[in-house]
């Protein structure tokens, strides 16, 4: 009964989806605005309104980029920083930085890596020759046959 009342009002119908597709139609849940990437690729997201400190208030996607429009000239996307370049040379250039940076880090955690397995294997060897000094004291102390318990 209480989802016939719901029904009625308009407010339980969901999404509106084409049914050979899948392609969202109808949001009737949130309303969304169509923003384009600079690389012109189509997105349906919700407004996102900001207001700054002197009181003017701006939508975060158009800040970022994103236009209502499809771009005239589109950029092409980053992976290295996930962002939008204008030429491909910018986009190769930041990736390789991108890749500089990880192998430098991957370095730097070898190396580190490399420190503490140097020190753990010293422990070892100092532990060792430990053990066979006491070893040899009680072989001394109590003779051989008492340390093979």
């Amino acid at each position: 009964m209480e989802t016939a009342t719901i029904e009625e009002t308009g407010y339980g119908v969901g999404d509106i989806r084409d049914k050979k597709t899948g392609k969202l139609l109808v949001n009737n849940c949130i309303p969304r605005n169509k923003y384009y990437t600079p690389d012109g690729r189509e997105q349906w997201k919700i407004p996102q309104r900001r207001e700054r400190s002197d009181g003017v208030i701006y939508d975060l996607f158009l800040a970022q980029g994103y236009t209502l429009t499809p771009p005239v000239n589109p950029k092409l996307y980053c992976k290295g920083c996930d962002n939008w370049h204008d030429t491909q040379k910018e986009v190769d250039a930041c990736v390789g930085k991108k890749r500089k940076f990880a192998d430098a880090m991957q370095k730097k955690a070898e190396q580190e890596l490399g420190k503490e397995h140097k020190e753990k294997d010293k422990e070892i060897a100092d532990l060792t020759a430990k053990v066979a000094k006491l070893t040899k004291l009680m072989e001394d102390k109590w003779g051989k046959d008492s340390t093979k318990n």
